[in-house]
């Protein structure tokens, strides 16, 4: 089971913060370039919703997978 609290305190911890951060925006990067090459390089940009996605979903398998570790070495 899942204590919401514990979760939130772990999500803020700044290690995790920090790593979840670095990942979204390397992994990111990489994404948009992959999937939205041709529209940036013609000069227009892709829907907004689609940006943060691909940066949020990186961010969000890692804050996850850091949390899974902390709670598996507690």
């Amino acid at each position: 089971m899942i204590c919401l609290p514990c979760l939130i305190e772990n999500l803020r911890s700044p290690g995790v913060l920090r790593r979840a951060l670095r990942t979204s925006l390397l992994v990111g990067t990489l994404l948009v370039l992959i999937n939205h090459g041709p529209t940036l390089w013609q000069g227009l940009l892709p829907p907004l919703w689609q940006l943060l996605l691909t940066y949020l979903v990186p961010w969000g398998v890692s804050a996850w997978s850091s949390i899974a570790a902390i709670r598996q070495n507690h």
